[in-house]
């Protein structure tokens, strides 16, 4: 162990990604984490911490189930052949059976990939396929991966504005106000668009929660005028709304339904989509078509022998478990921001929830506010909060889009009386409004001082 954390900081910044050790290091996360369990994770210096991010919903099970590990193993032990591509893959088998049993004969067509980003691309293809369209709708606000058609339908313009677009890609407002629905429908009555790409819930967006019967408009929408909906629930998937998927409880099911992240177990890398047998019909009718999209690593054993197994351990006693904790956490953090003037708002379901923190206006902050812009002001105590709670003992982040949100997305198993504890926390941490100030200028310095660092680098003789 010793071996593994003695220059771990350096090889990061060396051969992976310097840019992120330093942001790190920067706003003050800088830790090192080489044991997880369960919620827990343990640092170098052997201190706990309560995870409340859960791998961004990839862990929903926690770390390290032993139920996941043991199947790791009896898998394993069966010596079975794990890139096979001149006969059926029997875990990939078991597995688009058991999710089809979970979905209905409407999803029951399954194929499997290696991440989100992957399994979106498979999906869009898929709707370019079956429509003959070319072009697709997606959301402000979104996040649907990082590959290049992915990122096409990207919500950021910061992630996206370095590289090229595929043309035809075009965003429309998420949520349903009375006043996009319109504008929507006459994009869709075109009949050009091959897909609609959405989140049922935009949690990198800040967790941000459409109107309720927008998402059911928008897929009578999407049926009468022959596009495909594909509904991302690469996050939002695999119980963390307190159903297996969440537009289970929304009055509409998708043409595609994308998945990835928490059906790996936290464990094996895998991303897949569903559809119907039309669809996919409709896509791929000829037998020369079965390679058309396909991948070497995607659909391999071990991911779908874990993935099987992680959906068995996400039966409805746990998904009822997650709506009774859920809602309770949601009771704590409404009291906590009616007695909050840093908490603007607080919005979720389940075992998602945001945390949007308001520019700080009163006591020791104003002076330190004046001249900085609201938004930034914003995003310096989101972050500030996310650094107090890790000295705290809680692990938390803002969301990607929206940085002036603290996202609260633990694993599914977490206890009541740990999310008691952490609102709590969070509660203590509002009050110390004073530390504020040499955060920021402690922040401020090292921001400078990395920047001469550059400028002197970066100067000729």
């Amino acid at each position: 162990m010793k071996e593994l954390l003695s220059g771990a900081w350096e090889r990061h910044e060396k051969f992976i990604n310097p840019k992120f050790v330093q942001r790190l290091r920067t706003l003050g996360y800088a830790r090192l984490f080489p044991t997880a369990r369960g919620v827990e994770l343990e640092d170098a210096e052997g201190r706990r911490y309560l995870d409340l991010i859960a791998g961004f919903g990839s862990v929903n099970l926690g770390f390290n189930h032993p139920e996941l590990v043991a199947e790791i193993a009896r898998t394993l032990a069966a010596s079975p052949p794990s890139f096979l591509h001149f006969a059926p893959n029997l875990e990939a088998g078991r597995l688009a059976e058991a999710l089809a049993a979970r979905l209905g004969p409407s999803l029951s067509m399954a194929f499997f990939a290696n991440s989100g980003a992957e399994a979106v691309e498979g999906a869009l293809k898929l709707a370019f396929a079956a429509t003959r369209r070319a072009r697709v709708l997606y959301c402000a606000g979104g996040y649907h991966g990082l590959t290049l058609g992915a990122l096409s339908a990207m919500g950021a313009e910061r992630l996206r504005a370095p590289f090229p677009s595929l043309p035809g890609f075009e965003a429309v407002a998420f949520g349903g106000a009375p006043d996009q629905r319109g504008g929507i429908a006459d994009k869709l009555r075109t009949k050009r668009y091959a897909a609609f790409l959405v989140e049922p819930i935009q949690i990198e967006g800040g967790v941000k929660m459409p109107k309720v019967g927008w998402l059911s408009e928008i897929a009578a929408l999407c049926r009468a005028t022959g596009t495909a909906l594909i509904l991302d629930e690469i996050q939002t998937g695999i119980g963390r709304t307190g159903d297996l998927f969440a537009y289970q409880s929304m009055g509409f099911v998708p043409d595609i339904l994308v998945y990835a992240k928490a059906l790996s177990g936290g464990l094996i890398p895998i991303g897949g989509y569903s559809t119907s047998p039309e669809w996919w019909k409709r896509a791929y009718p000829r037998g020369e078509d079965f390679d058309l999209h396909s991948t070497t690593f995607g659909g391999n054993t071990l991911a779908c022998a874990v993935a099987r197994r992680t959906l068995e351990l996400c039966d409805e006693a746990l998904l009822a478990r997650v709506r009774t904790v859920g809602d309770r956490l949601g009771e704590r953090l409404r009291t906590l921001a009616a007695n909050s003037p840093l908490i603007a708002e607080v919005r979720g379901t389940g075992l998602i929830w945001g945390i949007a923190l308001a520019p700080p206006t009163s006591g020791a902050l104003t002076a330190l506010t004046l001249g900085i812009p609201n938004a930034i002001a914003a995003r310096l105590l989101a972050h500030w909060v996310a650094v107090r709670l890790l000295e705290r003992g809680f692990i938390t982040e803002t969301t990607t889009h929206d940085e002036t949100v603290l996202r609260v997305e633990p694993a599914l198993i977490i206890e009541e009386e740990q999310l008691a504890r952490f609102v709590d926390a969070l509660d203590e941490t509002l009050l110390e409004n004073e530390r504020f100030t040499s955060f920021v200028a402690s922040a401020g310095a090292r921001l400078i001082g990395n920047a001469a660092a550059r400028a002197l680098r970066t100067t000729p003789p």
